[in-house]
C-alpha cells in the first residue's frame, strides 16, 4: 500500500472518528467509546507521517524514527517497505534510513541468479564476494574464486581471507613480503613483515593432504629418495619407484637408484636393464630392474618428467633421460637377437640374448634397439665370409657385402655354385660381376670331372684333337695325326 493511500486511510478514519464523537457528546455520551479510542489513536499517526522525512517512518507515540535495515522509506511514509517484496527475497540496504528501492542491494556472499532477475542466492563453496552490490551492478552477477588450491568452509564467504582450507595436494607458502610505504629514520633497518600465505601447489616428491589453515605445515618429502609422478600428491601413497630405477636395499636405507646399463667387459659380463612402471615400494618388482638379456645392453634414452622445486604448476619440466621400457635395450653391429630357450624363454614370457654373427652370417648394420628376434641372416648357398665388412667391436659382419663368392665358384642369382670343368674363378669378391670365366686357350680344360678350379693357371688338360707344337702352344692335331684323350701335360 503506497503512503499516500496509507493517509487517506487515516484521515477518512479521522472523520469519521470526529463525526461519531460529536453526535456522542450532542447526547451527553462518554468519550470513552470505540470511535474516541480510534481517534485517539491514528490522529497522532497520521499527522506524524506527513511531518516525518525520506528515510523515516512514524511511530505510534507520533514521533518519526529511521527506516530499518532492509527495508526503505519515501517522505511522509507511514510504514517501512521490505526490500524483498519489491526486488526479490534476500536483497537489503547497507544500513538504517534508505529512501529509496534503488538502495536494496545483493549483500556479501550473495550474487543474482541471473541478469535482470531479482533473485539471490549464496557464493558457492570456494567463491566469495565481499561487498554490497546494486541490483544493476555487474559485480553483482558473480563471485570471486579462491587462489588455487584453497575453498571456503561453507558457501556465502564474504571475503578472500575465508578462502582458509587448502585443497589437497597444496600447502601454503608465504610469498615475498611487501615493502612498506612508510619512511623510516636514516640508519634504521626495516622490520620484518609476514607476507600472507598464498596456497602453492605441492612440490615433485613431495605429498600434501590439504584441509588445513595451518600456514607453517609444509610438504612431507616421499622417503628413501621415492619419486610422485607429477606435482601435487596428496598422500604418501603416490610415493612411488620411478620408471628407469629400483628400490636398494631395505628398511631405512633403501635408495632409489637408476637401472645399470650393463657391462660385456665385467667378469661375469653384465647385461642392460631397464624397468618400465611407477612401482610402490612394496611390490616386489620394485626390488630389481628388468634384465634385457645376456649379452644385450641398454641405454637411458626415454624421457622421465622432472618439476623444479619451486615449480608453482605453471612452468614446464625437464626431461631426465632413463631406461624405462625394452626400448632402451640394443644390440650392436654385427650382432642378432634369438630367444633364449637355456634361460626358460616360453611364448608368454619371452627372454633374448645377442649372438655375433660370423661364419658366413650377417647381422644388424648398426645399432637396434628393442627386443624382438633379429637372427642373423645367413649368407646365400655356398657363399662365405672372409673379413670384409666385419664390426672391430664385435667381430660380427653386418652387411650383405660380406658374403663372398668363394675360389672356384661363381655367382648365379640366387648364390654361388661350381663352376664346371673348363671354367675357373679366383672368387673372394661381391657377387657382381663373378661368373665363372672359360679356360684362355682353346684346346686347354680342367683337370678332373668336377671343375670347381679357381686360377687359370689350372687349365692345362690339353682336350682330345689337341696337342702341343714344336713352339709348345697348343693348337689342333694336323692332317694325318690325331688325339684321343684327354691329357695332362
Amino acid at each position: 500500500m503506497s503512503s499516500c493511500s496509507v493517509l487517506l486511510l487515516l484521515c477518512l478514519l479521522a472523520v469519521h472518528a470526529i463525526s461519531s464523537e460529536s453526535r456522542l457528546l450532542s447526547s451527553g455520551s462518554s468519550l470513552d467509546t470505540a470511535a474516541g479510542r480510534l481517534l485517539r489513536q491514528y490522529l497522532p499517526l497520521a499527522s506524524a507521517a506527513q511531518g516525518c522525512s525520506a528515510g523515516q517512518y512514524p511511530t505510534s507515540q507520533g514521533g518519526c524514527q529511521a527506516c530499518p535495515k532492509g527495508s526503505w522509506c519515501s517522505g511522509g511514509a507511514a510504514v517501512p517497505v521490505p526490500c524483498s517484496s519489491s526486488s526479490g527475497s534476500g536483497l537489503t540496504t547497507q544500513k538504517q534510513g534508505a529512501t529509496s528501492a534503488k538502495q536494496c542491494v545483493v549483500p556479501p556472499g550473495m550474487k543474482l541468479v541471473k541478469k535482470g532477475s531479482s533473485q539471490v542466492e549464496a557464493c558457492p563453496k570456494g567463491q566469495f564476494r565481499a561487498g554490497f552490490a546494486g541490483a544493476a551492478d555487474a559485480l553483482a552477477l558473480k563471485c570471486s574464486k579462491c587462489s588455487a588450491g584453497s575453498t571456503t568452509t561453507v558457501a556465502a564467504a564474504t571475503k578472500k581471507q575465508d578462502c582458509k582450507v587448502l585443497l589437497p595436494g597444496y600447502y601454503w607458502s608465504r610469498s615475498a613480503a611487501k615493502k612498506s610505504g612508510k619512511p623510516r629514520a636514516a640508519g634504521s633497518v626495516a622490520p620484518a613483515q609476514a607476507a600472507d600465505p598464498v596456497p602453492r601447489m605441492c612440490p615433485q616428491n613431495s605429498w600434501c593432504p590439504g584441509g588445513i589453515a595451518d600456514a607453517t605445515v609444509t610438504p612431507t618429502a616421499c622417503p628413501n629418495g621415492l619419486w610422485t609422478e607429477a606435482m601435487g600428491a596428496t598422500s604418501q601413497d603416490e610415493c612411488r619407484v620411478p620408471p628407469g630405477h629400483f628400490l636398494q636395499g631395505t628398511g631405512p636405507t633403501a635408495a632409489v637408484t637408476p637401472c645399470t646399463t650393463g657391462s660385456l667387459t665385467a667378469t661375469p659380463a653384465q647385461p642392460g636393464t631397464y624397468q618400465p612402471d611407477w612401482l610402490l615400494p612394496s611390490d616386489a618388482a620394485a626390488a630389481a630392474c628388468k634384465s634385457c638379456g645376456a649379452g644385450i645392453l641398454s641405454f637411458a634414452n626415454e624421457p622421465l618428467a622432472v618439476f623444479a622445486p619451486d615449480d608453482d604448476g605453471t612452468g614446464r619440466p625437464k626431461l631426465l633421460s632413463v631406461a624405462a621400457t625394452n626400448i632402451s635395450c640394443y644390440i650392436r653391429q654385427g650382432q642378432g637377437m634369438v630367444l633364449d630357450t637355456a634361460a626358460g624363454s616360453t611364448t608368454a614370457d619371452p627372454i633374448y640374448k645377442a649372438v655375433t654373427c660370423s661364419s658366413n652370417s650377417v647381422g644388424v648394420p648398426d645399432t637396434q634397439y628393442g627386443l624382438e628376434e633379429a637372427p642373423c641372416s645367413e649368407c646365400p648357398d655356398n657363399m662365405i665370409t672372409a673379413n670384409l665388412f666385419k664390426s672391430a667391436v664385435t667381430g660380427g659382419y653386418y652387411d650383405v657385402g660380406a658374403c663372398l663368392v668363394p675360389p672356384g665358384y661363381g655367382y648365379y642369382g640366387g648364390g654361388a655354385a661350381p663352376c664346371v670343368k673348363g671354367e675357373y674363378n679366383e672368387g673372394l669378391d661381391s657377387p657382381r660381376g663373378e661368373d665363372c670365366k672359360a679356360c684362355p686357350a682353346d684346346g686347354l680344360t680342367t683337370p678332373g670331372p668336377d671343375g670347381a678350379v679357381a686360377s687359370a693357371a689350372e687349365c692345362r688338360c690339353v682336350l682330345p684333337g689337341y696337342g702341343y707344337d714344336a713352339a709348345r702352344t697348343v693348337s689342333k692335331c694336323p692332317v694325318g695325326t690325331y688325339s684321343d684323350a684327354e691329357r695332362l701335360e
